[in-house]
């Protein structure tokens, strides 16, 4: 789920308990994040983690270039596999 609502992030949230709860939703990634953001996707399973695109990988720190967005996941495995399983794609005429 990819949340970009202009700071209603915390709004959202509060009115999404089936999708937060769906076992089918293992992602979360959205710009605005408060402490109340935070810990209702703790409380959901969810954990924050970081993702390195060129080597689709996520990472328990941040990364060393700079990234405007929070990336909370559910089940970090099945995640990172379906990372690394996803068809390669040119950003900035780089293949990663």
């Amino acid at each position: 789920m990819k949340l970009d609502v202009e700071g209603y992030e915390d709004e959202v949230l509060k009115g999404a308990d089936t999708s937060l709860s769906n076992k089918s939703l293992m992602a979360i990634q959205a710009e605005s994040v408060s402490e109340f953001f935070r810990m209702t996707l703790y409380r959901y399973g969810f954990t924050r983690v970081y993702y390195d695109p060129y080597r689709r990988a996520l990472l328990n720190k941040p990364i060393d270039y700079p990234s405007s967005n929070a990336l909370f996941v559910k089940d970090e495995e099945f995640v990172a596999k379906r990372l690394r399983a996803a068809a390669p794609a040119c950003v900035l005429d780089q293949r990663i």
